[in-house]
């Protein structure tokens, strides 16, 4: 009894008639080998026989079928075709003008001009042919005088002839050169002056008449006597004695003040407290100054008080101040002005500076530099000054002398 083979290789069933139930079985259609059914002997591919020339592939069946190939395809584009067609046909059977003729064919700038201008010339007026009269012209010797034309009545006046165009060439307009901006004049550096010293205050300034300048190889000193001699926009006393010289510019102004200054307790008459003061004076007048000085103060069941001082009268009045409190002692004092710029400083060796207080722009231009000693106590002031020194420092100026 035969056996029923399904083969895989070519999907074709077969009736085995081998003995044997355990196969293989070779396949009549596709020459392969195919296992018993219900066995788990794998199968042996054996060698196949080429299809027939011509014959379609048996795995083209298993593809899809081809989209391109569809009805629905092929509709879609047969009708975009059709419409392209339409829409080019349309496209070209429009009216073109060629660029290149409109171009040629019109009128050049010059030939416009020409043209306007040969047109806006007036001709020579028509001659009227002369009227028949019957008679021959009778000759003569002298040809006949031209009568002068008759004026035509009622004709209307000439058009004006027509404006002539002239094409412009335009032209860029030449950028002018800019001028060069003048060099600024070389400031010539300022020549150094020299140092001045105490050796230069020689002239003492002393409104009350009665003090004394007494100068020797170390310093000066001015002596005042126990009288009112102060420099006061409260009181309206302004006869302290001084001694000045005169600064222009920058400049730093140094000086010792040495000796004691101990005013006692008894002031002079109609003044609350005995009073001394020595140190340096920055002056442009009587209501406009700066003092920076050593001072000391007493006054009856009270010690006494020493300080450095700084106040400034500006317009007559007073305008600042500062006081801080100093041990007695010889004192250092420096006044130093920059670009109108005062600032004052005191020190107890003239090498490490204490500042007072920055003035700020006060006074500008010519001024005076000095020393100066004020007393509100009945006991002398031996106002004692050392090492006075007056550093200017010159304002620079251009080759044309002009600060």
């Amino acid at each position: 009894m035969g056996i029923a083979v399904n083969c895989p290789s070519c999907k074709n069933s077969f009736t085995a008639t081998e003995e044997s139930a355990d196969g293989p079985f070779e396949c009549p259609h596709c020459a392969a080998l195919v296992a018993a059914p219900g066995t788990s002997v794998r199968q042996a591919v054996g060698p196949r026989t080429p299809p027939p020339k011509g014959a379609r592939p048996q795995l083209l069946d298993r593809l899809p079928p081809s989209p391109v190939a569809s009805p629905a395809f092929v509709l879609g584009a047969g009708a975009f075709v059709l419409a392209y067609g339409v829409v080019m046909t349309i496209v070209l059977s429009g009216r073109r003008d060629d660029p290149a003729t409109i171009e040629d064919s019109a009128l050049y700038p010059s030939e416009i001009a020409y043209t306007s201008r040969v047109s806006s010339i007036p001709g020579p007026p028509p001659i009227a042919a002369p009227k028949p009269n019957g008679a021959a012209p009778k000759p003569s010797g002298a040809p006949p005088k031209p009568k002068a034309p008759e004026p035509k009545k009622d004709v209307a006046p000439a058009e004006p002839p027509p404006k002539t165009v002239v094409a412009k060439a335009t032209t860029t307009p030449t950028p002018t050169p800019k001028e060069k901006p003048k060099p600024k004049p070389k400031r010539k550096p300022a020549e150094p002056k020299p140092i001045r010293t105490i050796a230069n205050l020689v002239k003492l300034i002393d409104p009350a008449g009665d003090c004394k300048l007494i100068p020797d190889p170390t310093g000066l000193t001015i002596a005042v006597p126990g009288k009112l001699h102060v420099l006061s926009p409260e009181l309206g006393v302004k006869n302290s004695p001084m001694a000045l010289l005169d600064v222009e510019g920058d400049f730093v102004a140094q000086v010792k003040v040495a000796g004691g200054v101990m005013p006692g307790r008894t002031p002079v008459e109609k003044f609350p407290l005995a009073f001394h003061s020595a140190g340096l004076l920055l002056w442009k007048d009587k209501d406009n100054y700066v003092r920076l000085e050593r001072a000391a103060a007493g006054a009856s069941g009270h010690p006494h008080t020493h300080q450095v001082l700084v106040e400034v009268c500006k317009d007559g009045k007073p305008a600042d101040h500062n006081y801080v409190d100093w041990p007695q002692g010889p004192t250092y004092l420096r006044m130093e002005r920059r670009k109108a710029d005062l600032l004052c400083s005191h020190s107890d060796d003239g090498q490490s500076w204490i500042p007072d207080k920055a003035m700020g722009s006060l006074f500008r231009g010519k001024l005076s530099v000095g020393v100066s000693a004020s007393n509100t106590s009945k006991k002398p002031l031996p106002a004692r000054f050392e090492e006075f020194t007056l550093d200017e420092r010159p304002v620079e100026t251009s080759e044309s002398g002009t600060p």
